[in-house]
């Protein structure tokens, strides 16, 4: 159980991180974790809204992340913790629409290439976009043509969101992912386009290690933090140019 981990870990004044795979969500009155920033719920069940409207036990969270291949969450209706994040990582179907429309440019859609549909995230119009598949994932020619259908969709969404949606701004990406397809010269060639094609619509891409095992793996990565770092300082960057214009 989540709470289990949290109440008996020895140390949670320092704990900082926090990763939990294929758990029930049961919230009861844990002591403050002061110290905790990312956590990263796995095809957990269970209620999440109980949680999440409880922000003063977890007053540093920055990154909450819920990963999952189906609908293992009851719909985040709320919005108390979701306000302090920096960043939430998940489906968008994940929050409720008013949520999602609230807080659309805190969101990281983040979708494994086996299980990607274009649908969806272009209705939800999130601008960044996480396409969850590591190196390790692409073995045999099947998982290559599955890979390249998928890249085809994601290029197809690109041009179709920055005329019918939200253009896309920000793509992770696995940073081991080219060199896995040597073999499959054909995707390749396909990986290749799609960057091309990001770098014509303007769109950042953040090439990351991403994870190798989903359900022991953190969904935080370092070059994640590096790009939340970026948008906090141009974020502030614009804020102080807005207040000098007022001033004047």
């Amino acid at each position: 159980m989540l709470i289990s981990a949290l109440c008996y870990h020895r140390n949670l004044t320092v704990l900082d991180s926090l990763t939990v795979n294929r758990a029930t969500l049961i919230f009861t009155t844990p002591r403050p974790l002061l110290a905790l920033k990312h956590v990263t719920l796995i095809q957990c069940d269970g209620t999440l809204d109980t949680l999440l409207t409880q922000s003063r036990y977890f007053p540093s969270l920055k990154v909450l992340a819920l990963l999952d291949d189906e609908q293992y969450y009851d719909t985040v209706g709320n919005t108390d913790i979701l306000s302090q994040l920096d960043l939430f990582i998940g489906k968008p179907r994940s929050l409720k629409e008013e949520v999602l429309k609230a807080h659309a440019d805190k969101v990281l859609s983040a979708y494994r290439y086996d299980n990607f549909a274009t649908g969806p995230i272009l209705r939800s119009n999130i601008p960044h976009f996480r396409f969850r598949v590591s190196y390790l994932d692409i073995e045999t020619a099947d998982q290559a043509e599955d890979l390249y259908e998928a890249l085809m969709d994601i290029r197809g969404y690109i041009k179709l969101s920055s005329r019918t949606g939200t253009p896309l701004k920000t793509l992770f990406l696995d940073q081991g992912l080219r060199d896995a397809l040597d073999p499959y010269r054909f995707t390749q060639v396909t990986y290749d386009g799609l960057i091309e094609l990001c770098k014509e619509q303007g769109i950042e891409v953040i090439l990351e290690e991403q994870a190798i095992l989903d359900f022991a793996d953190s969904a935080v990565t370092p070059e994640l933090l590096r790009w939340m770092d970026r948008r906090k300082e141009k974020a502030k960057i614009s804020l102080d140019a807005e207040s000098e214009m007022e001033t004047r």
